[in-house]
């Protein structure tokens, strides 16, 4: 686990309102529901933390400096790693897409299926409105450094 990972959760989400960290098992039974498997870097993110919330502080820091940037919200659970990511499919996501997260917006964003564990995986955003899908040209450890290292 990278410290952007710990940073990120220190700075972003509530002490009091973390949720219990997602068991190995209920990620196994995740991966082999949507037949692939999720990358070491989300795996030992979601078994640290769990699928944790942000507090409206990243949004507003996103908004006071005017950045291009979405800011995440709120990351799935394994069960709603499936729910997600089958629901999206049925509206058109890619079948090779693995939704994990969305922003205040309910848009989503995503990691690329994969037939055997990478260490770390390409993050893609969904965005509901524009019916766009892109990938973000950064890996899930980049992604999230992106947010632990905003200026404080």
């Amino acid at each position: 686990m990278t410290d952007h990972c710990k940073v990120f959760i220190e700075r972003w989400t509530h002490p009091d309102y973390r949720p219990e960290p997602c068991t190995p098992e209920a990620l196994d039974v995740a991966e082999k529901l949507l037949a692939t498997f999720l990358p070491r870097s989300l795996r030992e993110f979601l078994e640290s933390f769990g699928p944790v919330g942000t507090t409206a502080n990243l949004l507003s820091e996103i908004v006071d400096r005017d950045l291009d940037l979405n800011d995440v919200s709120e990351f799935d659970d394994p069960e709603g790693i499936v729910q997600a990511t089958m629901a999206w499919r049925d509206l058109g996501l890619d079948s090779d897409l693995i939704a994990f997260a969305s922003d205040c917006q309910g848009n989503v964003f995503c990691i690329q299926s994969a037939p055997s564990r990478v260490a770390d995986s390409e993050v893609w955003f969904l965005d509901h409105d524009c019916g766009t899908v892109a990938p973000l040209g950064v890996t899930f450890n980049e992604w999230i450094g992106v947010f632990a290292d905003l200026p404080a």
